[in-house]
């Protein structure tokens, strides 16, 4: 069975069929992959092929039809719709049911529900949120103090108490990893079991930043004494050959760590702030944390953009906002790419569904759930103010696993 090319009907015909058996002479006919919202099935030229030559084709449904051929418009909408094939000496048939499935809703949607509007703490510029095994861990540096806040729900906070960091630590690197988190400030390194007291974990080498953990590897960025950028494995103290090129962003750019579509693990950057002080517009990319790519160096896919928040969900990698070159938030809010960041796009707004109350922002924390099926977003900052609310997002398909 399989459906004709109809220009009024794109995409009909990309409908792919089953056929189970049931007993010597019954089956049924579906379509496994839903078709998208809004096909129309009421008029349908359809096509069905046989093994071996038959007499006809009987159609029970709205209107008892004979099909004179193997080719006919058919309303699909009408169930249960079965058809009764005769072979061509007549001694024998077989029935079908048939079912052409269509998703009542849009797959790809993106739902957001807000689950706090105003958390319990108090928000500033600076600000890291990240989930540490099933705690959610907010650390929020507003140039007096640090301070970290907790949650088992990303609902309701508790002040947990003051973050024995320097001020000058900029909490945005913070990041948990097996029982412990890792920070760097006054170019240390700093590692904590609870969040609250820290100890320096390396001052040998100059920190400039965190990367991320790849591999089982904690990853961030160093300066040697002439200078240059390397980065290194601090578990396994293993640098990089090869320095970092100098438009690699140090600061405020957008990283998604993630296993690509072929299975390989990825590293990927976005944007940000080199060490000179220019704001990129760069995708970097790298598969083992010691050799990078400029993606598209000489074709930007986005502008400019500086703490913007990136993730990989649903088989994309998302970026969300950031500051554009004038220091307001980015009009492409929401940009999607399906080839690991070789091009983007912007999500049309049936995908993002983004509600009308939730503010566009730059710096917010973004992270899955444990379970994966959730991203969080995470408060963030404006041209004029701070944020502190909690939004969960979860794609229409995950429910349908």
């Amino acid at each position: 069975m399989k459906f004709i090319q109809d220009d009024a009907n794109p995409g009909i015909e990309n409908a792919k069929f089953t056929i189970e058996l049931i007993g010597d002479t019954g089956a049924v006919i579906y379509n496994s992959d839903s078709l998208p919202v809004g096909t129309k099935i009421d008029s349908v030229v359809t096509q069905f092929t046989f093994q071996y030559a038959i007499a006809g084709i009987v159609m029970y449904g709205k209107n008892d039809t004979v099909l004179l051929n193997s080719t006919d418009t058919i309303d699909f909408t009408y169930q249960p719709l079965r058809l009764r094939v005769i072979s061509v000496d007549y001694t024998k048939q077989r029935n079908y049911r048939v079912s052409v499935r269509v998703h009542n809703v849009n797959p790809d949607l993106y739902k957001w529900q807000c689950l706090t509007t105003n958390a319990s703490i108090a928000p500033s510029v600076r600000q890291q949120a990240l989930l540490a095994q099933d705690t959610y861990c907010w650390f929020v540096n507003n140039g007096f103090d640090i301070t970290l806040y907790t949650s088992t729900d990303a609902v309701q906070w508790t002040r947990a108490g003051a973050v024995g960091l320097s001020l000058n630590t900029d909490v945005k690197n913070i990041i948990y990893h097996n029982g412990a988190f890792y920070a760097v400030a006054d170019d240390k390194l700093y590692t904590s079991s609870d969040g609250l007291e820290w100890s320096v974990y390396d001052e040998h080498k100059s920190y400039v930043a965190m990367l991320g953990v790849f591999r089982d590897g904690l990853w961030c960025i160093t300066k040697d004494e002439q200078g240059d950028l390397y980065t290194f494995n601090i578990l396994e103290g293993i640098e990089s050959e090869y320095p970092l090129p100098d438009n690699f962003p140090v600061k405020s750019a957008a990283k998604a760590i993630y296993n690509s579509p072929t299975g390989y693990p990825q590293c990927v950057v976005l944007g940000g702030v080199s060490r000179d002080g220019e704001q990129l517009g760069t995708q970097w990319m790298t598969q083992d944390m010691t050799i990078w790519v400029n993606v598209n160096p000489n074709k930007r896919a986005f502008k400019t953009v500086e703490d913007a928040s990136a993730i990989y969900y649903g088989g994309r990698l998302l970026l969300l906002g950031g500051f554009d070159e004038k220091g307001q938030i980015r009009d492409d809010y929401v940009m999607q790419s399906f080839d690991d960041g070789l091009n983007w796009e912007v999500v049309s707004s049936g995908d993002i569904d983004m509600p009308d109350d939730f503010t566009p922002r730059a710096a917010a924390s973004i992270f899955l759930s444990g379970d994966k099926y959730d991203i969080h977003i995470i408060g963030g900052v404006t041209e004029k103010t701070t944020l502190a609310d909690v939004w969960k997002i979860r794609k229409n398909s995950i429910d349908w696993k």
